[in-house]
């Protein structure tokens, strides 16, 4: 059994999570600013710049880029995701962000309008990516920058999320991605459709603590999305059988331990007018 929205073509949205995203997904403050000066310097670093951020959830990236100056449109296809962005807005910032609720595969922009478009975490998420980049090409100027990102975990959080997937599919509830399966394929691809996209990304790291509990636990929560497509008796089979791994594996579940995370971020742009010539 794979997920049903593998099977449908559809995508994979974040509204059941919104309220938590923020405090499941951590990434360091000193990664999220490097990454957005990264942008700011790569787009030119001119006054004016307009970028999309196109599933910009809860604004992680939006957020900051406004608040340097930047005017951003933080497009999400959930409403919750954008309620969340829209309760961390400040008066001295407000002007220059503008959430919406949109969807990827129909961007509600007028050709070569944006000077900058985002897309971090979600190809993915969505079965007909490549129209979502054909999208995204539609709406930048002329050498506008589109800037691909995602999360990797490290360590002991990917080893346990490694385990949870090995039960899972030992069960018969095998996952794909609905959509691209990395980063590394979403460059393939943009290098054979002749954009400038480097052959790898760049990292960037971090690292945090938690302890192995409160990893099993947000799995048992059901809030990451490979566990979405798991029924939730055969859900408290697996999280059973994740805890008594653990606890044969480590010597103790509470205590609080390193765990690391990478971002990885490519900078693109597509062939110009008179390239395609």
């Amino acid at each position: 059994m794979v997920n049903p929205e593998a099977e449908r073509g559809e995508t994979i949205t974040f509204e059941r999570v919104a309220p938590v995203y923020d405090s499941t997904r951590r990434m360091s403050d000193e990664v999220c600013i490097e990454i957005t000066r990264e942008i700011v310097v790569e787009a030119g670093n001119k006054a004016g710049t307009l970028i999309a951020d196109v599933g910009a959830g809860t604004g992680r990236f939006s957020i900051p880029l406004a608040m340097r100056g930047c005017r951003i449109i933080g497009v999400d296809v959930s409403i919750g995701m954008i309620r969340v962005m829209l309760s961390k807005i400040r008066k001295d910032w407000r002007s220059r962000l503008q959430p919406m609720v949109a969807d990827a595969r129909s961007l509600p922009f007028r050709p070569n309008s944006l000077d900058v478009v985002l897309c971090f975490q979600i190809f993915h998420l969505i079965h007909e990516w490549h129209s979502v980049i054909a999208d995204v090409q539609r709406t930048l100027v002329e050498g506008g920058l589109l800037a691909v990102g995602e999360s990797i975990r490290k360590g002991i959080s990917a080893e346990v999320n490694s385990q949870y997937k090995e039960i899972r599919d030992k069960r018969g509830y095998g996952y794909r991605r609905v959509g691209a399966q990395d980063i590394d394929e979403v460059l393939s691809y943009l290098r054979s459709i002749r954009c400038s996209a480097p052959q790898q990304p760049e990292k960037q790291g971090w690292v945090g603590h938690m302890s192995i509990n409160s990893i099993i636990q947000g799995l048992a929560d059901k809030i990451y999305s490979g566990t979405w497509n798991v029924p939730d008796e055969a859900h408290l089979g697996i999280i059973q059988e994740l805890r008594e791994w653990a606890n044969e594996r480590y010597n103790n579940l509470e205590v609080s331990r390193e765990v690391s995370a990478e971002f990885k971020l490519a900078f693109v742009r597509f062939p110009t007018t008179g390239e395609h010539r």
